[in-house]
Formats: structure tokens, sequence, C-alpha cells
């Protein structure tokens, strides 16, 4: 009872904010609203409404209305009525508004009724017609426009042939539409009752209704039963992903028998153009029964402020009838969004209905390449130049850098930025005006050895990338050592052995009198480095570095060069560590992991092994690109018994072509182990209780059995518990026990999921059991009366007693004008006692909506709940009507 209540309230609210008295039939066929904004300064916007009505009705619209969102509303007199044909009225409305504050907005109109006897639609004729369109005003937007519609919906269809129309939607802003189906509304939030879908099999069977989401094509494939059927099209607005408003198009279609068929139009494909150039093509149509046609085109393109396109055709001409598109593109227009271009061929027979065709074209511009590119070494970094951009509209160049190999892309016509498959990365941006960039790494230095290649591209808002610039490779100067080898000859705690081997430098530099400094620190990036040694032969690039511990530490070497008898530092080479392994033991297994950081790219890594001190032999070869890796063997190895060494040979090389392509091979430490049983055991039986929410709904009682299965392991030592507080995130460890079972306590929340797994006494982990999930205790519902006349019943509207796991409430409180008169955010019971600003609201009827926010639930779509009903005020002394 309590919901019908609601019901004919919010149909009795709705009557009393459109403010009609009467019902009277308009015969309105379409209709849409669509708004400018007038100024950068102030909140004032124009809004237009266009409603398309049945010519032949007697009933006229000289006023309309239309309610701005804000809670208030303005009548106007028409501005224009003409006739568009097919017997049909475009009326169009003009309003000018000025908002008090930013906001979202939903500007609404409405008018009974729609026209009659449409198909799809229960007693249309007594059926109100409403249209909205949405609008964002927020200063971190700017200026926004709705989309502007250029094509009238009053084109018939015919029975068995294909109807197709097309709004020609464009955004003045240059934001991104998209295009979906809506079901026509008579209401505010209310869906036309009785509305079936143009896809119903009632309508025909084959027959279908679809809307090219991105182009807005709507196409009727084909209608079989003449008459009058309804669509509604919302037109969504986007700018940086995010939607910012919509319009919506309903309108009727006719459909009737006839014996002419409607024309062919031969449209473009959909095309790219590189801004600065200018698009020339024919369009043509052709008409199956030889009629005469009228071609028309209409597209934003055509009311750009520079440039713009212009379509040139008879207007009435012999099939086949051709037009002229033609657009000279300038920087101004690129855009990552198409323009799309509506054509439009109608026939022209004698005595017979007019039939169309429409088709839409999408036109991509681009923006052109950064030209010019040229990259040459210096010191350890490579300074690029580019000739000045092109376009000065644009934002930004960002850079692209690829090691070793030359991608040799050449982009295809819609193809933009730089493709990830290429395998390049982003090292730096700059403006859009400059001309050079000196990469070293943001101050690191480039590796030498290795080719650099680089691509740019222009940026434009942020978001549009142009065509990217031809590639261009360099490698810095090969004038200091080349480490080519850190190997370790010999594995022992006290007499381990390393040998560093490098290039010379070249081109040899003058005068002469030079030195090697072998510098040499722990691990694979040390903060520090010894000299461990000066060579003073420019021939001299082999060192052998003795008694070290190369059992438990890895190293890393660099060689600084001097010359012009020892006076001069001309440079140090790269980093270059060895190559470190680590072995575990498996269950008749050993696990291999190893990790080096080295100037040159590896190519593969060979596995060698020893079995209790047997000749060394290959395992395995692994061919990878990274620097560290992981190996498994498990041949032939036994528990307990075999004692199995290892060490692993990288294979790499420098991809810089005057290194002559030479393989670099260097070798780890020896590393052994003795394989041992690492059964894990059978993942644990879990279940969870939950608490009475009445009683305790403070913790989660888990327990669990073990499951028995011959191939697990039956040691058991203890479990860990492993929790996640929503169902959607990973879990994790969050306690260990000896026991079957857990105790968890969260006051706040105890939603989320959990798992066990079991230990063996070598601390081998099981898999995780069966997960179990569980929500929170929560509880939060609303009154709809209050009588605050200090009689201390009913006195404050507060929640039923007791909220569970509420973290916070907003609660708004509107009258029937959609004023907002009461807010609160602050306290979770509310307590309001129907005060306001200017004393307390007389009684009636109010709306309010309260955004209740729980605290952690299963679901984090679950932890708003949003309470949207009425609120009945009785007895509320000395009340004000706030308006």
């Amino acid at each position: 009872m309590e919901n019908l209540y609601k019901v004919l309230f919010f149909i009795l609210f709705t009557v009393i904010v459109f403010n009609h008295s009467e019902v009277h039939a308009t015969h309105i066929k379409a209709g849409e609203i669509t708004a400018e904004r007038l100024s950068s300064s102030t909140l004032q916007y124009r809004f237009t409404l266009t409603v398309y009505t049945d010519s032949t009705s007697l009933v006229d619209d000289p006023e309309a209305t239309l309610y701005f969102g804000d809670g208030t509303n303005q009548t106007v007199k028409r501005t224009t009525k003409i006739s568009v044909g097919n017997k049909t009225y475009k009326n169009v409305y003009v309003f000018d508004h000025t908002y008090s504050a930013s906001g979202y907005f939903i500007v609404g109109y409405k008018e009974v009724n729609r026209n009659g006897k449409i198909l799809n639609i229960s007693n249309s004729d007594n059926t109100a017609f409403y249209i909205e369109t949405s609008l964002s005003i927020d200063p971190f937007l700017g200026v926004n426009n709705t989309p502007v519609l250029l094509v009238p919906p009053i084109d018939l269809a015919a029975v068995g042939e294909v109807y197709s129309h097309n709004p020609g939607a464009y955004d003045p802003d240059g934001d991104s539409l998209s295009f979906k189906f809506t079901v026509p509304k008579q209401e505010v939030g209310m869906n036309v009752f009785g509305y079936k879908s143009l896809n119903d099999p009632s309508f025909g069977a084959g027959v279908k209704l679809s809307l090219d989401p991105v182009k807005g094509d709507l196409v009727w494939d084909k209608p079989q039963i003449e008459g009058l059927y309804n669509v509604a099209i919302i037109i969504e607005e986007w700018r940086g992903g995010v939607r910012i408003g919509y319009i919506v198009r309903d309108m009727q279609i006719e459909v009737k028998k006839t014996q002419n068929n409607p024309p062919v139009l031969n449209p473009p494909k959909d095309t790219c153009i590189t801004a600065g150039t200018v698009l020339n093509k024919t369009i043509t149509a052709e008409d199956p029964d030889n009629h005469q046609i009228k071609l028309s085109s209409y597209s934003g393109v055509y009311g750009l402020v520079n440039s713009k396109a212009v379509f040139v055709a008879k207007e009435v001409q012999p099939s086949p009838a051709s037009g002229i598109f033609s657009w000279t593109t300038i920087c101004d227009h690129v855009n990552d969004q198409p323009y799309i271009v509506v054509f439009k061929a109608e026939d022209v027979p004698v005595g017979a209905e007019k039939l169309v065709d429409v088709k839409s074209w999408a036109i991509t511009v681009t923006g052109p390449s950064p030209n010019g590119l040229t990259v040459t070494a210096n010191n350890a970094g490579i300074n690029l130049k580019w000739f000045p951009y092109s376009c000065p509209n644009a934002d930004k160049i960002f850079i692209y850098r690829k090691e070793c190999e030359s991608s040799g892309y050449v982009g295809a016509p819609c193809e933009t930025g730089i493709p990830e498959y290429l395998g390049f990365e982003k090292v730096a941006e700059v403006g859009a005006t400059e001309t050079s960039y000196y990469d070293d790494n943001n101050g690191k230095g480039l590796k030498r050895g290795v080719k650099y290649c680089y691509m740019i591209v222009a940026v434009f808002d942020g978001v549009v990338f142009s065509h990217p610039s031809e590639e261009a490779c360099a490698g810095l100067d090969l004038d200091v050592p080349i480490i080519t080898n850190a190997t370790v000859i010999t594995t022992d705690a006290i007499k381990g052995e390393i040998k560093v081997t490098w290039t010379k430098p070249t081109p040899r530099p003058l005068p002469h009198g030079e030195a090697y400094i072998i510098k040499r620190g722990v691990g694979f990036n040390p903060l520090n480095y010894m000299v461990i040694d000066t060579l003073f032969s420019f021939d001299d690039t082999t060192y052998n570095d003795q008694n070290i511990d190369t059992k438990n530490y890895s190293y890393s070497y660099k060689v600084d060069f001097l010359y012009n008898n020892l006076n001069t530092l001309k440079g140090t080479s790269d980093n270059a560590s060895t190559t470190w392994i680590t072995v575990a033991p498996g269950d008749a297994k050993a696990f291999i992991e190893w990790e080096t950081n080295v100037p040159w790219s590896i190519e593969y890594v060979t596995i060698q092994r020893s079995i209790n001190k047997q000749p060394w032999q290959t395992v395995d070869t692994i061919y990878t690109e990274e620097n560290k890796g992981s190996y498994i063997d498990s041949k032939g190895l036994k528990n307990n018994s075999d004692t199995v060494c290892y060490y692993v040979t990288t294979y790499g090389r420098y991809c810089d072509e005057r290194l002559e392509n030479r393989l670099l091979i260097n070798d780890s430490e020896v590393a052994c182990t003795v394989p041992r049983d690492s059964i894990p055991p059978c993942p644990p039986i879990l279940q969870v209780e939950q608490p009475d929410c009445y009683i305790n709904d403070y913790e989660n009682f888990l327990s669990w059995v073990n499951k028995i299965d011959p191939a697990c392991n039956k040691d058991i030592k203890g479990y860990n518990i492993y929790f996640a507080g929503r169902q959607e995130e990973e879990l994790e460890l969050i306690g260990s026990t000896v026991d079957t079972f857990y105790i968890h306590t969260d006051s706040l929340s105890l939603a989320g999921c959990y798992a066990v797994t079991a230990l063996n006494y070598y601390g081998v982990e099981s898999e995780k059991s069966n997960i179990v999930c569980v929500d929170a205790c929560v509880y939060y519902e609303l009154p709809n009366l209050i009588t605050p006349n200090n009689d201390t019943l009913n006195d404050v509207f507060q929640p039923f007693p007791t909220p569970k796991g509420v973290e916070s409430v907003q609660f708004s409180v509107y009258n029937r004008w959609g004023k907002l008169v009461f807010y609160k955010d602050d306290d979770i019971y509310i307590k309001w006692n129907g005060s306001i600003t200017d004393g307390k609201v007389s009684d009636g009827v109010y709306f309010y909506q309260a955004v209740v926010k729980f605290y952690r639930r299963l679901r984090k779509e679950d932890e708003v709940k949003e309470i949207k009903s009425w609120l009945h005020i009785i007895d509320n002394t000395n009340g004000i009507t706030p308006r």
C-alpha cells in the first residue's frame, strides 16, 4: 500500500510541476532541446526547443513552457512555424535563462498529447510527449554547449524498403558524441506505457532496427506493416572520457505502401586526411525508377568558422545525380573524433510519395607529422633536433625512444601516435614550439654499445596525437671502455676469481699516455665503487680479480680511461655485473633463479649441472631477452641423497653494429643443493560462521577440517589465514595458528573473503582452501511522516533504530518545485524538526534524498545506498512555504 501511495503521489507531483490543467491533443511528431551558452563570463544560456507537429491537425501551440532543472520555468511565444514537407510543421521556441550557480541540470519539455494511432505505443493520442536535455555547468569543464541536430526527422518509410535516418548531430565544442536508443518518455523519469521496440516480432519477422553508436546512422531493415511508429535516440556528449551531457530526439516514423522505390546513395568510404590538405569527393545517387533526385548534405563542417567545407549540387537533377564535396582542412580541424557528414538523396516522383536514402561519411582530420628529426651523440646523451612544427595549435611534442632495433614503421592513413607494438617508450615531452631535446636518461646517461632510435609526435588538447615523425637512430661514441665480460672463473668464499674484459676506446685519443682504472662494487647496482687496480697499457683489456668471495656475493665493475699522460679522464664504462644464481631444493627437483645487470642484450641462457661431482652437463637452454629468469630442474634427481650443483651461462651482444656483433659469454658462480620432500599438504576445507547481527556483529568465527588424500603431505605444522576486505581484492595474510579455528574481529565491518592454507614441517604451504565470503551487517531505513509540534511523538525526522554499519549520510529535502530546502551531512541520525533558515517549513509533502555510505561491504558498489522518497510534514506550527 505504501508503494501505491508513492506512485500516486509521484504522478500528482509531476502534474503539479508541469502545471497542466486540461488535456488537449497537439499531435506532436518529434522534438528536441538544444542549448547554447551566451557568455563565458556569465551562466546565461539560450535554449532552443524544436517541435515537429502534424500539419493536418487543427490544434496549434503558439506558446511553450520549458523547465530549466533549477526549480524555475519559462513560457514563451513561438519564434517560427514553417512547413518542412510530409505534412509536418517545424515549430521553434527560444528561451534565455541565467543559472545562479554551476551544477548538473535536466531541462525538460512536456506537452499532451502525441500523434494518434502510433502502432508501438498503446493509446498514443492520450500519451504525453516529454523530452529532456541534460546540461553540465562546471568551471573545470569550461564553456559547454549541447550538440546541435541538423537533419529534421520528417522522411517517410516504405513497406519492404530500407529506411534510414541520421540526426546530423555535431558538437560546437568539439566534444565526442555517441548514439543509442532509449525508451520514449511521458513524464519526468517515466517511460511511455505500452511501448514496443521496432524489433518486436509483432512488427514483422526478420525486421531489424539498428543504430550506429559512433556515426548515428539509424537503419530500419525493412518495415513490413504500414502505419506510424515512434523511436527515441539519446545523443551523449563526452569530454575527456567523461559523459557531460545528452540530448534526446523523440521522433515518429511513418511507413506507407507505395510502388515507388527509394533512391540509392553512393557515399565515399570513411576516410582520414592530414590537416593542410584538400579533400574533394563526388557524391552520386541513382533512382531505380529513374525519377529526378534532390541531393542535400548536413554537417557541422559547413558551419566552421575557419575554412568551412562546401557541398555543391543542383537542387533537382536527373538520375544519376551528383554533387561535389570540397574541404580545405587546416590545423584547427585536427580532432581524434571523426567529422560526420550526412548525405540525403530524395526522389521527386509524380503522383507518389517521396522517399529518401540517408547515409553518413566519417572524416577524421589528423595532425601532420613533425619533420626533419635528426639525432647525434653528445657525451653521455643524444641531441635531437627537428623543424618547427607546422601546426601552431599543438600543445606538446612527445619524444619516444627504442633500443637496438629500427622499426621501419610506415603508418596507415588513420594511424596516429606511436603504436604500442613498435616497442617505443615515451621518454620526454616539450612545448610544441621547441625544436630540440637532449636525452641523457634524466641525468643517468645512456648506455654505450646500444643503438637508440627515436620518433616524435605532436599532441593537441592533451589527447589528440599527430602522425609520427620519421625514425632517426644513433649510438653514443665508443671513446671509452666497453665492458664485454664479467664472468666468474672460480667459486669460493676466499679464493674466488672473476675475469673482466673490455674494448679499447675508438678512436684512440691524442696525446698518448693512457691507463685503465678498474673499479669494483658489491651487488647489481652498488652505490660505492672501490679502485682495485690500474693498467697502464692501452692494449691491455683483460683483468682477473682474484681472492674475493664469489660464493656469497655478486659484483659489478666499471673501468675509467685516462689519457694525456694520465692527466685527462676521457670517460667511464657502463656498469656490468656478474651473473648471480640461487638454488633451492624441491621434491626430486631443484628451483633455480638467476639475475644479472649488464649493458648488453641477453639472447639466451644455458643451465649447467653436476650431480655428486660428476662432469658438468648442459641441462637446458632458455631463450630470453630478460636479465633475470628461473628454471625448475626435475631430470633424474633423487631426494636426500644427490648433491646437485649448477651455474648458468648467459649469451648476449651489444646491438651497436660498430662492436662487430660479437657474442658475449659469461658464467655465474656455482650453487648447490640437496633435493628433499616438498609435497604440500592438501588445502583445508573452510567454513565461516557469521554472527547474529542483532547480538554480536564484530567477529567472524572461522573453522576448517583437513582434507584426507594419499597424494597430500599429512605432516601439518600449522595454518595461515588469508583475508580480503572486498570480493574483488586480492587475499592477504592476516594471521597464523596451530589450531583449526580462528576468530577475526573488526568493530566497523566484518565484510570480506577468507581462505586458509596448511603448512608442513618444512614450511611448504598448501594451495588455498575454498574461499568463503561474508557481508557486513547493515541497516538503514527512514520514515515518511513527522509531526514537529513538540508533543515528543514523531517530532524529528530520524532513521528507525538502530542503524548498523553506517559511516555517513548526506540528507537533502526538496519542495514540490524541486528547490533544496534542507541539507545535512554531519549526523547519520539527521534529527530534523522541520526547521530551516527562515523558521520552519509549512505542512505538506516534500521529497527527500539520503545518500547512505556504509563501512566496508563485500562489494564496493554496495557501500552507497541512495534512498529517494517523500516526507509528509503535519502540524508544523507557524511553518512557512519555502520557494
